[in-house]
């Protein structure tokens, strides 16, 4: 959902942080975290979009 100071520019680096309400983990096993990174790289690969950083935390994810 696009906000009143949302924008897109080119060459922008963007920050992207994924996490659970009140804190609570959002990857329960192994299979749930692959599924993200398999679901990252699809978008990565699709719109072309470069990932410089991942940090994954148990409670969520820094991209």
């Amino acid at each position: 959902m696009l906000g009143l100071y949302d924008w897109e520019f080119p060459g922008a680096v963007y920050h992207l942080t994924s996490r659970g309400n009140g804190r609570q983990k959002i990857f329960f096993t192994d299979t749930d975290r692959e599924l993200f990174l398999g679901t990252l790289a699809h978008v990565v690969s699709r719109y072309g979009s470069v990932t410089r950083r991942l940090t994954k935390l148990e409670k969520g994810t820094a991209v």
